[in-house]
């Protein structure tokens, strides 16, 4: 995907990106810290990077646990989408009247592969929540993000090994076309390297992080039609129908075709829920430190 289309699709997905990903990366993000948190030692003297940050998932995800926790950070969250930082600078504008710790939240339009307006050993934490297959270029952004971080400071990258929705849209392409037709048409997803597990831990290494300092796992995520999920069963469904995903998986078929596609999806996720007890989302999870 080009500048260009990027900057125009995540402008689409912006207004609503939480809904529209059914809120699995905050979700999956948190179950993180869940398990991970302790050892980042994060306290209110931290200073974190929310580094090409969308809409600020991982800065939301802080910013609530501090209400529990007492613990307010420092968060800079970057992005290089006016978009997403005009997103994140609304959801702040509401939260901070009743939520102090939004105070400590910033917000700018940056690339991560140009973090010149930070200095050396600047941040104690770097997160990229699911954004590094953005970026044109991940080991200079890498680089960046260990240069601005402190001596023993941690880079936190989480990325899919498996997101549901290109499964889904392939299903529901086959379920109109027949069989093996989203094998040779399918909508193309950005870094499909990054589902391997070594992708990450071996551009951190390209960036300068020691191998003995770099810690991989895997995280699953399921998002059912039941309960609470039921809003983010809705989000997903909304985010493959009536965005411009949509369009692209039906490029060139015919009106009736094109007018079994919502059909088609629906079918898709049901078959998925039968067969995995929910939509399934897999994420890798790297953990450097400098």
């Amino acid at each position: 995907m080009n500048e260009e289309r990027k900057q125009q699709f995540f402008s689409e997905l912006a207004p609503e990106y939480a809904k529209l990903t059914g809120n699995t990366t905050q979700d999956i993000f948190g179950k993180f810290l869940d398990t991970y948190g302790p050892k980042l030692k994060i306290t209110s003297s931290s200073i974190i990077h929310d580094n090409t940050a969308g809409p600020g998932t991982a800065a939301q995800v802080l910013v609530q646990r501090a209400a529990t926790t007492g613990v307010k950070p420092t968060i800079v969250a970057t992005d290089y989408a006016p978009s997403m930082i005009e997103t994140l600078n609304r959801i702040k504008a509401a939260g901070a009247p009743t939520d102090l710790a939004w105070n400590n939240v910033t917000a700018h339009v940056c690339n991560s592969d140009d973090l010149s307006t930070y200095s050396d050993d600047y941040f104690t934490h770097s997160i990229s929540n699911f954004s590094l297959f953005t970026i044109t270029n991940a080991v200079k952004s890498l680089t960046e993000t260990r240069r601005t971080l402190q001596p023993s400071g941690t880079a936190s990258i989480l990325l899919w090994k498996r997101f549901a929705v290109p499964a889904l849209l392939d299903a529901a392409q086959d379920h109109i076309k027949g069989a093996g037709y989203a094998a040779k048409n399918a909508v193309p997803v950005n870094g499909p390297q990054y589902f391997q597990r070594e992708a990450v831990p071996n551009q951190l290494v390209e960036a300068g992080f020691e191998p003995s300092r770099i810690e991989t796992w895997q995280i699953d995520h399921f998002v059912t039609d039941q309960g609470d999920n039921k809003e983010k069963w809705d989000g997903l469904y909304q985010f493959m129908t009536s965005t411009s995903i949509a369009a692209a998986s039906t490029k060139g078929w015919s009106e009736e075709e094109s007018g079994r596609w919502s059909e088609a999806v629906r079918s898709a996720m049901d078959e998925e829920h039968k067969q995995f007890g929910g939509l399934k989302f897999e994420a890798w999870v790297s953990v450097a430190r400098k």
